[in-house]
């Protein structure tokens, strides 16, 4: 059974590369250039994941996201950024982003990803409605670091740069009794 993706980018290209890529993948690709068409295509195409591009005409990837996870909060999200919108971790967290990729991307890369975004777990809830996060356990306290003797250096490293003498040349060297 094929897997149903909503991607959502402004650029008709774009779309185009999407539905391009991933046509040969068992995936059933349903494209909209706007949040609008996308909230739409939800609705109908139910789909497993979304890919969404940073920036729309009616918003931005972040809300689009935001929205899609409190409508369906089991759909995967994947923003498209890029190095001139790079992807804004604490947005993409706050609005329930799964993950994110720059454009241009490598497709087997953008293949690869969209398998390891779906292989994930999924959350139940929105994650405005999700209970705060227990806080990290405190870091384990560090082993003592064993030091082994080390052996004296020679005598040229234990000199420091300013008097160790500079090797020239015999020729540039000025000859013992001679004036300079």
């Amino acid at each position: 059974m094929a897997i149903s993706l909503l991607a959502v980018d402004d650029s008709v290209t774009m779309r185009k590369v999407l539905e391009i890529t991933f046509a040969g993948e068992n995936y059933k690709t349903a494209v909209a250039s706007n949040g609008q068409e996308a909230m739409n295509l939800l609705r109908s195409e139910k789909p497993a994941i979304a890919l969404i591009d940073h920036t729309l005409p009616d918003g931005s990837g972040y809300d689009l996201a935001q929205q899609i996870k409190q409508a369906m909060p089991n759909v995967a999200v994947l923003v498209l950024s890029s190095k001139q919108n790079p992807y804004d971790r604490a947005r993409g967290q706050a609005s329930g982003v799964d993950d994110f990729m720059d454009k241009p991307f490598d497709t087997q890369k953008l293949i690869d990803k969209v398998t390891q975004v779906l292989a994930q777990p999924r959350a139940a809830a929105a994650p405005a409605a999700q209970a705060p996060a227990a806080p990290p356990p405190a870091p384990a306290q560090p082993a003592p670091i064993a030091h082994a003797p080390v052996a004296a250096a020679s005598r040229a490293a234990r000199t420091p740069m300013r008097l160790r003498r500079r090797s020239r040349p015999a020729a540039a060297r000025p000859k013992r009794g001679a004036s300079t």
